[in-house]
């Protein structure tokens, strides 16, 4: 037999095409050793596939920023926003790689957002009598 009828030891296991895994398919035996590791990063696509992809989206967006669900919103198959913002770490720095800059500016510093939270409090305070 040769691994791929029913009932042989053979098994293939294929699933639905997606972003992730491409139409990955998987052939293997029932004699193959298997290794179960928690920790192992499973990698189907390389950086240069992610930076590819983005850099695809930069030219359909002329350059211009972009927010991720615009970016998981071009037709097509490419790598899932979500994909690319778990390797490079955030959606700005992923962008800033293919020369994309822009997106939303934080005008406030973490100190100055804390003290408004606290004069929001201490107003809330008067007023409910806290």
């Amino acid at each position: 037999m040769n691994g791929d009828e029913p009932g042989d030891g053979g098994y293939v296991a294929s699933r639905r095409p997606t972003p992730l895994t491409l139409g990955y398919t998987k052939r293997w035996t029932m004699s193959d050793e298997f290794k179960f590791d928690l920790r192992a990063k499973r990698i189907r696509l390389t950086d240069d596939d992610l930076v590819s992809a983005l850099t695809d989206a930069a030219k359909a967006f002329e350059g211009a920023y972009f927010s991720s669900p615009r970016y998981d919103a071009l037709p097509g198959e490419r790598p899932h926003s979500a994909t690319i913002i778990e390797r490079f770490g955030s959606w700005m720095k992923a962008l800033a790689l293919v020369g994309v800059h822009g997106g939303r500016v934080r005008l406030h510093s973490p100190e100055q957002l804390i003290a408004n939270l606290e004069a929001v409090w201490r107003r809330l305070a008067e007023v409910y009598k806290l």
